[in-house]
């Protein structure tokens, strides 16, 4: 099989500002590195005074696994500890702007020839917001500020520890760069 490509005459290149509009997009690019220099930042975990964590309810599978919500809850608090983030307790997260929770979503989904469990593991910054535009009767809402996630598939409990110790790491070190 032969491909054709097909090249547009030259008086039909395209938009005038073509190569600018293609430009403009890899110029931002070279910027992002030299935020911090310019005294700006692009990072939601800026001014976080701490956060509440929070263990989604799991999957079915995850119990045939032998995946509990209080181990990762034990989990998560335990490590955060570790990495000397400030947690804080209802009553103080009460007070805070926002009201920011950790929260920890794990779902599992056992592969059809029973070797092992599709996973998906977020690790999500909520936080109250609401919109900037007018709206009538619309209360303020819970939405990511910061999210990452980790797929995989795994036939052990031990490997959804470690992605989650994982998630906690990258978490903790984008905090750390922009509040200590």
């Amino acid at each position: 099989m032969q491909f054709k490509f097909y090249f547009p005459h030259k008086k039909s290149q395209g938009h005038p500002w073509g190569r600018a509009i293609l430009a403009v997009p890899l110029l931002l690019l070279t910027l992002l590195p030299i935020e911090k220099t310019l005294g700006f930042s692009l990072s939601s975990l800026q001014n976080l005074p701490g956060f509440g964590v929070n263990v989604r309810p799991l999957t079915p599978d995850a119990e045939k696994l032998g995946v509990t919500g209080e181990r990762l809850q034990e989990v998560l608090t335990l490590h955060l500890e570790e990495l000397g983030l400030p947690l804080l307790t209802d009553e103080k997260l009460s007070a805070i702007p926002g009201k920011p929770i950790l929260e920890l979503t794990v779902l599992l989904r056992k592969v059809r020839d029973g070797s092992g469990y599709i996973f998906s593991i977020n690790l999500a910054l909520q936080e109250m917001v609401s919109l900037e535009r007018p709206t009538e009767n619309l209360a303020g809402i819970y939405a990511p500020t910061w999210e990452k996630t980790i797929l995989g598939i795994t036939n052990k409990k031990t490997y959804l520890e470690v992605g989650v110790r994982q998630l906690l790491d990258r978490f903790a070190q984008e905090y750390k760069a922009e509040n200590l």
